[in-house]
């Protein structure tokens, strides 16, 4: 402890100053059988390279609940921890038990950049190697600030078993800043490796297979990368930098995807408004793009006015590799997702029905008696030219010729060309002069005859008479 002291006013005051203590900010007991890996500040990755958690009766007596234990000399567990975002003093400390001595050797590794990856991890340094037997011994190593660490405990040859608990990390860390604009591309350039690897500064946490990024779907091609979800289980996941939302009136995230509905399970996008402590559903579903690449927007505004909001992009499905594509992926401050055209329906043309053409009505044509006798045609022969007929006296008694009145229903048909289509009369019938005269019906040649028959027969009574 470091005592200052100091005179102020005539009063004398005693200010005891403290170091700066660094903070508790990750702990492992492994009482669940499980290594935790922590995605918010500082992360922590595990790769148990073949260490077990076994039940806790398996546990040293100095032990309590289960414990990490290696028992070969390829069991050798790596612990990383980015504390890029950290500064003053960091330590790891845990407590160890071996009952002969399993030959471990503490080796630690140090990155300043790139993506933390416990799996790849390499140039390690021996730090320490692990001696004391039949006991638990609390052991602490000190971290480099700053620095992505790595610690391994390395086994020795042999089988006997090293067990690990308590494990926990401190250090005086501060939350990196939140961006307030992001715009990932994935560039013009493939690449091999995750976006996480590729892109750290826009994307922070990949999981699963990649996602990685491709230059051959409906949303990329040569020179336009995309992102590409992987395939397996756990499925593929993607999680954006932390985002400012405060200070905004609006915002919307934007992208592009392709996904061609062949697993029948469409990609999701979930978001976080805590760290990435739990994440929710933002947008469950997408649309079978049918092999093309579709723009899509979500408005944020019900979450304006956070500090830091994350979005997750991952698979549904451990098949949905290779079908589901992003790009483009932008938030917009202060930003609004374009209106939604109003479908307009077209109705489908409906032909114009032709009304049947109605064939003219032929005027019916009304007889008028008359008190003059109608004289009888006069016959023709059958090249229609007249024959000469004797002039006619008025009898006493006027015969009266009966003419067909034709039926007003009837439909007037071409006679035969044999047959006169009118029949000459000295005295025109009445009526208007500009309706033409009927044409006989079918049927009126015999009546014809009968007339020129009768007109004989009168021509020779009248002659015989003279």
């Amino acid at each position: 402890m470091k005592t200052t002291t100091c005179v102020l006013n005539v009063f004398l005051c005693v200010l005891a100053v403290m170091p700066t203590k660094a903070a508790l900010v990750y702990s492992e007991y492994f009482d669940d059988g499980n290594l935790t890996v922590q995605l918010t500040a500082p992360e922590v990755c595990w790769d148990d390279n073949g260490a077990t958690i076994p039940v806790s009766s398996s546990t040293p007596l100095c032990m309590i609940g289960r414990a990490l234990r290696t028992n070969g000399s390829t069991q050798d567990p790596v612990i990383g921890i980015d504390l890029r975002s950290c500064t003053g003093t960091a330590t790891l400390s845990y407590v160890y038990y071996q009952f002969a001595n399993a030959g471990v050797s503490v080796e630690r590794a140090t990155a300043s950049s790139g993506t933390m990856n416990c799996d790849t991890a390499s140039g390690f340094v021996a730090y320490e190697t692990l001696s004391t037997l039949e006991s638990c011994v609390d052991e602490t190593v000190p971290l480099t600030a700053g620095m992505i660490n790595y610690v391994r405990w390395n086994h020795g040859t042999g089988t006997n078993y090293l067990a690990i608990d308590d494990l926990e990390i401190d250090a005086t860390c501060s939350e990196p800043a939140c961006v307030t604009v992001f715009n990932s591309t994935f560039g013009t350039i493939f690449q091999s490796g995750t976006i996480c690897a590729l892109f750290p500064a826009l994307w922070e946490t990949c999981s699963g297979n990649g996602p990685y990024i491709s230059t051959s779907s409906p949303c990329g091609s040569s020179g336009d990368c995309a992102m590409a979800l992987g395939t397996g289980y756990p499925y593929s996941t993607a999680d954006t930098v932390c985002m400012d939302l405060t200070g905004l009136t609006s915002a919307t995230l934007s992208y592009s995807y392709s996904w061609d509905g062949t697993t029948g399970v469409s990609p999701r996008i979930r978001i976080s408004t805590d760290g990435g402590g739990s994440w929710s559903i933002l947008k469950p579903s997408h649309d079978n793009t049918l092999n093309g690449c579709l723009a899509v927007c979500i408005d944020l505004s019900a979450y304006i006015g956070n500090p830091d909001v994350r979005f997750r992009f991952e698979s549904q499905s451990s098949s949905t590799s290779y079908h589901a594509y992003f790009d483009d992926i932008t938030l917009n401050p202060n930003g609004t997702c374009p209106a939604t055209p109003t479908p307009t329906w077209t109705p489908t043309r409906t032909p114009t029905t032709t009304p049947p053409t109605t064939p003219p009505t032929t005027p019916t044509t009304t007889t008028t008696p008359t008190d003059t006798p109608t004289e009888p045609p006069t016959p023709t022969s059958s090249e229609g030219t007249p024959e000469p007929t004797a002039t006619l006296e008025p009898s006493a008694t006027p015969t009266e010729i009966p003419t067909e009145t034709p039926s007003a229903t009837a439909t007037p048909s071409t006679p035969p060309t044999d047959t006169p289509t009118e029949i000459p009369s000295d005295t025109p019938t009445a009526g208007p002069t500009s309706t033409p005269l009927p044409v006989p019906a079918a049927g009126t040649t015999a009546n014809v005859m009968l007339i020129a028959l009768l007109s004989i027969l009168v021509s020779g009574y009248v002659f015989r008479r003279k």
